[in-house]
């Protein structure tokens, strides 16, 4: 299993009746990417530089040409000659390479339907997001209710879908976002297409890095509850946690078997403290 020392991850969720029924069914909400809070992350980010090189100097060159016969004004009548054989010439460019012209629309064409079809593959995708931390409190403060929610450690096995690095790895974090090239996808082999797939879904700014963010991403699986099939090992009540949810929690322990804890503050430092109950 790669990352063998990451041995747990945790999921961050509010109190409300839908994290009940994520526990109760196993189930995890796996979101689209167009869902998610930042509207930079998994943003995608199109070149289409040097796509259609031969006809992109075609016109490049004549409209150099046409420039230097225009002048500065279109209306001088001893322009007139020079503007219409700058036009000529282009036409003339454009029949005598017209094979090339379209091969060239052609494969621009394909390049298209590349990026439609990964356009269409990332978007029906879906991700849950979990990390390598469980006692955050910025993450208990912003997906876990303000400390009223709870936080669920799931174990990593090399038999479970959080040891599969064909769907579960950590994010990387970077100040770049990454850009895809439509033709250069097209072209690539699968273990490329794999690679560019992943850093469309796995690439965020560098400023979420405290977060320590893993992601299990599933094709086809967007805006749905997704079965795990991961052992529990313990949920840990919020700071602000209320007594209905220890309740409910340590009641469905006594059937699941795992542990209850609470996180508390540390009266040390910036922080908390997670205990077993």
């Amino acid at each position: 299993m790669k990352y063998p020392e990451i041995q747990n991850l945790y999921k961050y969720m509010p109190w409300n009746e839908y994290t009940k029924t994520s526990l109760e069914q196993g189930a995890f909400w796996f979101s689209s990417p167009t869902n998610f809070n930042d509207p930079l992350d998994c943003g995608i980010s199109l070149n289409t530089k040097g796509n259609t090189p031969f006809f992109t100097d075609l016109v490049t060159t004549a409209l150099s040409e046409l420039g230097k016969a225009t002048g500065n004004s279109i209306k001088d009548p001893t322009k007139i000659d020079s503007i219409k054989d700058s036009i000529q010439q282009f036409a003339n460019s454009l029949s005598g390479n017209a094979s090339a012209i379209s091969n060239e629309i052609n494969e621009a064409k394909s390049d298209q339907a590349a990026y439609e079809h990964l356009k269409e593959k990332f978007i029906s995708s879906g991700i849950l997001s979990l990390s390598e931390l469980g006692d955050n409190i910025l993450m208990w403060s912003h997906y876990a209710q303000q400390h009223q929610g709870i936080c669920v450690e799931l174990e990593r096995t090399s038999t479970n879908i959080l040891g599969s690095t064909e769907c579960t790895l950590p994010v990387r974090y970077s100040i770049k976002a990454p850009i895809i090239n439509a033709r250069l996808y097209r072209i690539a082999n699968r273990e490329e297409k794999t690679e560019i797939e992943q850093s469309l879904v796995l690439t965020k700014a560098a400023d979420w890095t405290y977060e320590r963010e893993w992601r299990i991403v599933k094709s086809r699986g967007a805006n749905s509850l997704q079965i795990l099939n991961c052992k529990i090992r313990s949920i840990t009540l919020g700071l602000r946690a209320k007594d209905d949810t220890y309740k409910y929690i340590s009641s469905f322990a006594k059937t699941s078997d795992f542990e209850v804890k609470k996180a508390t503050l540390n009266p040390n430092e910036f922080g908390l403290k997670i205990d077993p109950i």
